[in-house]
């Protein structure tokens, strides 16, 4: 459940936020279950933040901070977020189709289930990320890196796409698909 106060900093917008925020570090920012649609918060603070079932289509969250964040089984389609910091968070479950996630920082993050259809994954870091279960149908994944991390049981992925990503051989791909050369270096 989302916590009123919380919301109402956050709803002021990124620099209202990110004061409260600095004033209030060891808080953990719970607004699980709100809904944020069309939300601008470019550049805020949100790092280790609950956003567990949360509504956030249309969000805009380009340069946010959000490492550490919960967002199991939130709607994040069509949400804008270029180049955010989602090291380590919890996206599993979640619905990103058609996010713009263009240089997002995924490293360590678990995507379990979610829903990557119709997104930009160019220069996406999914360094060590667990990506089991994900859908990638038409997923954009220009110089993607995918070092380490574990795409069993994807679905939707075409050797094309790994073709056009990056790897190593410790990454783990769905039964079919090969590890390109470029791969081994």
């Amino acid at each position: 459940m989302a916590d009123l106060t919380h919301l109402d900093f956050l709803l002021r917008g990124s620099n209202c936020w990110n004061d409260w925020r600095a004033e209030n570090p060891a808080t953990v920012p719970q607004f699980s279950g709100a809904d944020l649609r069309r939300i601008q918060l470019g550049g805020a603070d949100l790092k280790g933040a609950k956003f567990a079932g949360c509504d956030l289509r249309r969000a805009r969250l380009s340069g946010a901070k959000m490492a550490q964040a919960d967002f199991f089984f939130a709607d994040l389609s069509w949400a804008d977020m270029v180049e955010p910091d989602l090291t380590c968070a919890n996206l599993s479950l979640a619905n990103l189709f058609a996010c713009n996630l263009y240089g997002a920082d995924l490293r360590k993050a678990d995507l379990f289930g979610a829903n990557l259809s119709g997104s930009n994954l160019s220069r996406v870091s999914f360094t060590e990320a667990d990506l089991r279960n994900c859908d990638f149908g038409g997923a954009l994944l220009r110089d993607t890196d995918f070092s380490g991390a574990d795409l069993r049981d994807s679905r939707a992925l075409t050797q094309d796409q790994v073709d056009t990503a990056d790897g190593d051989p410790q990454t783990r791909l769905p039964e079919g698909l090969v590890k390109p050369e470029h791969w081994f270096w």
